[in-house]
């Protein structure tokens, strides 16, 4: 039977036929043109061998092509990771080694990223880096066909020899007259057409880049690492392939993406795929994808380590979308009514939950529009939008960042109808503050990569927590239809309200186990339920109330502290805009509380000190504050508290 979320989105693209359907890029797709693009990408993909099951990566900011490939691959029933590109870009060379894909598709940006540009990366196997090879970094080649390309002892030219340090000064550049043929074992690169850059020398490729039993055509001057501009982007290597190295070289040349390397895959730019695609056909194509296969693999934001697959099934995105649309019943009902003028302006990574919230609103006949966050740009949009219905998800820090921009006093943000926050806490404070500028329009969602829908605390929840009930403000909210919760003690017994514990989710939704990682699926994935590493609580009626990480819980003197309700204390100070606490090592206590403010000004000890006791005990008041411009982040948007701990040190 074909996967339901993938007939339900097709037939979504079908049924709303000329309106428009997303803008991107300066452009704009109607919902029958998005189809018609989806259905040509996808015969090119499976023209590269992607095909039912298959990995696909994808390496790309927000841009009209993730959403193309995602839809493309969903309707292939191919296995889909999108990893986004930008400040805080995961380990792609980890990711790419993990997800083990039959093809990665790039943009750009994504090429220093594959071809060993950047540092070394740790094996995924054993977490251990990966020696260079004994002829590279000793040798001057720190670029392209280093670090698992198999130069071991010499660079054989013709009749003459270059030996390891003997003049390569370079990336493969050695002004020793390389004329005919660099040869590495027994690959080879001939020459003729005039290198300018890695593997240069004067010497030129004309006819091919060699790579076990596939070669690359180029017939064009290669410029870059092994590069023609011919629009095929190979990783290349001519030795072993070696899972964690780094990444051989990138070439591109002629009409097909070969070429194994160090992950032993092939990868193709998004121009290229775009260039394959404008040359076939737009019939509709069936649904190939099943029920239960697996749709995408998400990586979690490695807080704890590398970053960890995360399967999802077609099945289990069919759930969590029937789950989310649920929880946002009332918004669901009212901008189903006004599909005409409603925009969902996917800014944050749309490798994430902008991705599946992007595809949902197509589900409901909505435009999308993406780009990457910038909060001027974002308060222009929503002025340009005036008179429409927009809706978006943000995490809570580009919240912030939107309120406190310069621009939006001075804005018309009537617009923005509807906005889901999550992926870290907001502080009510601020919380309040966002609802006093831009209206009651705010619904959180509580999920993890391994569980995408949990609990909401819906748009009435937040009108009820300004005016009678305060403290649901600082609430995740109800469990959403289709999931159960309970809070479990560390023998697995359920909790009654109050008490503080693990939170353990069953759903439909929740992952199947952790890709190629039996023992930490079997830690977290017992009898059944998702044990998610989260603290909290449920009060009386039903809302939950987290209180933090059970690794980051901090224990003074034998008192266990909570991050989350310190936070929320701190920032409750009118001077004080964001607050994250870690715990630091302590002579005397143990563990002490450290926390790290963004603020307007420096607040005086005692102050701190008063807004914390009036909410908690005393042991909660930190022992040590420091001031910054800005929290780190992660990938996913959350405080960065190993780097904070770090710090703390």
């Amino acid at each position: 039977m074909p996967a339901r979320y993938v007939t339900d989105l097709f037939d979504a693209l079908h049924a709303h036929g000329a309106a428009t359907a997303l803008v991107a890029a300066g452009r704009s797709w109607s919902f029958a043109e998005l189809r018609a693009d989806t259905y040509r990408t996808a015969r090119a993909l499976r023209g590269l061998g992607v095909g039912r099951g298959d990995g696909l990566v994808l390496l790309a900011a927000n841009t009209p092509d993730a959403l193309l490939v995602r839809l493309a691959a969903y309707l292939l029933g191919s296995r889909f990771t999108h990893v986004h590109l930008g400040p805080t870009t995961q380990s792609v060379p980890h990711i790419v080694a993990d997800a083990d894909p039959t093809l990665v598709v790039t943009a750009a940006a994504g090429l220093a990223l594959l071809d060993g540009s950047g540092p070394a990366v740790s094996g995924p196997a054993t977490g251990q880096p990966v020696p260079d090879n004994p002829a590279t970094d000793a040798a001057g080649i720190d670029s392209p066909l280093t670090d698992g390309a198999g130069i071991e002892d010499q660079v054989t030219d013709g009749a003459e020899t270059v030996t390891d340090g003997a003049g390569i000064e370079g990336p493969l550049t050695d002004g020793a007259g390389i004329e005919d043929q660099v040869t590495d074992g027994a690959e080879s690169v001939t020459d003729g057409a005039g290198i300018e850059g890695p593997l240069t020398d004067g010497a030129g490729i004309e006819d091919q880049v060699t790579d076990g039993a596939e070669s690359v055509t180029d017939g064009a001057g290669i410029e870059g690492p092994v590069t023609d501009g011919a629009g095929i982007d190979s990783l290349l290597t001519d030795g072993p392939v070696i899972s964690g190295a780094r990444i051989g070289g990138v070439a591109r040349g002629g009409d097909v993406p070969v070429g194994a390397g160090a992950f032993g895959v092939r990868a193709v730019t998004v121009e290229r795929l775009a260039g394959l695609a404008a040359g076939e056909s737009d019939e509709p194509l069936p649904v190939a994808a099943a029920e239960d296969d697996i749709a995408r693999i998400t990586y979690t934001g490695g807080t704890t380590g590398l970053p960890k697959g995360v399967p999802t099934t077609y099945a289990a995105l069919h759930a969590a979308a029937r789950s989310a649309l649920a929880g946002a019943a009332a918004a669901r009902d009212e901008l189903a009514a006004r599909t005409g003028s409603a925009r969902f302006l996917a800014v944050t990574p749309i490798a994430h939950v902008a991705g599946d919230m992007a595809l949902m609103m197509l589900m409901l006949g909505i435009t999308v529009e993406t780009y990457d966050f910038e909060p001027g740009a974002m308060l222009a949009s929503l002025a340009a939008l005036r008179g429409g219905a927009v809706l978006t998800y943000l995490y809570p820090a580009l919240l912030g960042q939107l309120l406190d921009h310069p621009d939006r006093r001075r804005t018309d943000t009537s617009a923005l109808s509807f906005v889901v926050y999550g992926s870290a806490p907001i502080a009510p404070a601020r919380l309040r503050a966002a609802i006093d500028a831009f209206g009651p329009v705010f619904q959180q969602g509580y999920a993890s990569t391994e569980a995408p829908a949990i609990t909401a605390l819906t748009v009435a929840d937040h009108v009820r927590g300004l005016n009678d009930r305060p403290e649901l403000l600082a609430s995740a909210g109800r469990v959403l239809p289709g999931v159960e919760v309970t809070i479990r003690d560390a023998a697995g017994a359920v909790l009654p309200a109050g008490e503080i514990a693990e939170v353990c989710v069953r759903s439909d939704s929740v992952m199947p186990g952790y890709w190629r990682r039996p023992a930490e699926t079997a830690a977290v994935l017992r009898d059944g339920w998702l044990h998610t590493g989260d603290l909290g609580r449920f009060d009386d009626d039903g809302y939950l109330y987290l209180v933090g990480r059970a690794r980051e819980m901090i224990i003074v003197g034998g008192w266990n502290c909570y991050a989350a309700p310190i936070e929320a204390a701190l920032t409750e100070h009118p001077l004080v805009r964001a607050a994250s606490v870690v715990g630091a090592p302590d002579g005397t206590t143990g563990e002490a509380v450290v926390a790290y403010l963004i603020a307007d000004a420096p607040v005086p000890a005692d102050e701190l000190r008063a807004v914390v006791t009036a909410r908690l005990p005393e042991i909660n008041v930190p022992s040590r504050v420091e001031y910054l411009d800005a929290l780190p982040l992660t990938p996913l948007g959350k405080p960065d508290k190993n780097a904070l701990r770090a710090r703390s040190h």
